[in-house]
């Protein structure tokens, strides 16, 4: 299925594609995380960036308009790949004070949606964001990184499941990260979660753009966006990454939340909304519960 025409990042040159193939040969085979702490991205951010920042900047940006000198290096880049692995795992893009509320309902639409569906729904529930995004009252500035995650979740969802149909040869299998063929229902089944971890790396890859000291320039916020959706996207499936619930200062979480989380999954377990992932609740989806519940604690409209 084609791109949706209303996305402005569809012309981009690098795909996502591109970068998840760089951070899996650069990590090779093996499937146990090195970074139970998450204080860096390792290897598969080494190949992201060795991909992203000579495709933009050598022998001369793309559009040179919009990549002026003060550009990202290769340890800048990094340190943001740092900052957005770190940011997934202690509570996700909800950990940040980046978007606003009519953004925070768009991005909740579309990661609770990506998480929910059957990966064939994909395409057709992309196209639908897109058009909810275009049509909402954001300034072009705001929907700018709302585009960017649906970019991230269909080029995801497109790359493996190409893998997954032809898996012969490719490099996510011969390392043993994805199996792939009919015999494989894991990947088919997880190809949903991937997406939405490329969307939310996008997200969060933006919120680390923004809050860089002025001046800011485009080109930082693409490398910034694209790098985090690859990142999360790779880590996600070789180390299995999770976001974790934010927690109260106290290191953690309310027990009213958790009550509240395990209500409302059972709920809508029974409504049809949520589906059973692997016979328990998907960490991520836990996650946004619990953000809403306690947001929702802290403007008062639940009482604790």
């Amino acid at each position: 299925m084609a791109n949706s025409i209303l996305n402005p990042f569809n012309g981009l040159d690098v795909t996502l594609g591109t970068l998840l193939t760089s951070a899996v040969t650069a990590t090779g085979a093996g499937s146990s995380n090195p970074y139970p702490m998450i204080n860096n991205v390792g290897a598969p951010g080494n190949g992201i960036v060795a991909t992203l920042i000579p495709s933009y900047f050598n022998p001369a940006p793309p559009n040179p308009s919009s990549f002026d000198s003060i550009s990202f290096t290769t340890a800048e880049l990094i340190q943001t790949l740092n900052s957005v692995c770190n940011q997934y795992m202690q509570g996700g893009y909800m950990s940040t004070n980046c978007y606003s509320s009519e953004q925070l309902d768009i991005i909740n639409q579309l990661l609770t949606g990506l998480s929910n569906i059957p990966a064939i729904g994909i395409p057709s529930f992309i196209i639908s964001m897109e058009d909810t995004i275009a049509k909402s009252c954001l300034s072009p500035m705001e929907q700018q990184p709302l585009f960017m995650a649906t970019l991230a979740a269909n080029k995801s969802y497109s790359y493996f499941i190409g893998i997954i149909q032809v898996p012969a040869g490719n490099i996510w299998v011969t390392n043993g990260y994805i199996n792939g063929g009919a015999n494989d229902p894991y990947s088919i089944n997880s190809v949903s979660y991937w997406a939405a971890a490329a969307a939310e790396g996008a997200l969060l890859g933006y919120a680390n753009y923004v809050s860089l000291d002025p001046p800011r320039v485009q080109g930082n916020m693409i490398l910034s966006m694209l790098g985090g959706a690859a990142a999360v996207n790779a880590g996600k499936i070789m180390f299995k990454w999770a976001s974790l619930p934010p927690a109260k200062c106290n290191g953690g979480i309310d027990p009213d939340a958790a009550a509240n989380i395990v209500y409302t999954f059972q709920k809508g377990q029974k409504t049809g909304t949520i589906k059973n992932h692997e016979g328990g609740i998907d960490p991520d989806t836990a996650a946004m519960m619990a953000y809403m519940y306690l947001k929702g604690q802290k403007s008062g409209q639940i009482k604790g």
